[in-house]
């Protein structure tokens, strides 16, 4: 199944959002009782990241071909990509930042026996790794497929 209607890709991001984050918040909040907050946010954004990957195996860009996709390519368009890129490099700087904070306060052990503040470095990782994929799909983008000049 390929989806190339962008309304219908909106539909289902929007869908898997508020249902499937829903449910993924109610069954976190029930395994992971108050204290471990850290510990069910990481696993929420892991799972987020396997359905972003996988939703991008799905998803086509108008025109592009049904045929399966090399692995490191997460959508049909350079400028998309590059935009994506950016925002999960962005994405990273908050945990990457408080891990920052707390190593250098040095009260990153205390943190990390304490209440598992370390998982932000684990956020900060997933987030840098959807932002190099997509970075990467730009960069192979542009390169095989250089713009056209018009002039008129």
């Amino acid at each position: 199944m390929r989806i190339y209607d962008p309304y219908a890709k909106c539909g289902v991001i929007l869908a898997g959002w508020f249902t499937g984050g829903l449910i993924l918040n109610m069954l976190l909040s029930t395994l992971f009782p108050d204290g471990s907050e850290d510990i069910s946010e990481f696993i929420y954004v892991t799972v987020v990241a396997v359905c972003i990957y996988g939703l991008t195996r799905i998803f086509r860009a108008e025109g592009e071909t049904p045929a399966p996709r090399p692995w490191w390519q997460m959508t049909g368009r350079p400028t998309a990509a590059f935009i994506l890129a950016l925002y999960f490099l962005a994405g990273f700087l908050v945990p990457a930042a408080v891990f920052i904070g707390l190593l250098l306060t040095g009260s990153l052990l205390n943190s990390l026996l304490s209440n598992f503040n370390g998982w932000n470095l684990a956020k900060a990782v997933i987030y840098i790794a959807l932002g190099t994929l997509y970075y990467f799909t730009w960069w192979k983008l542009r390169k095989n497929n250089p713009r056209v000049e018009t002039h008129s």
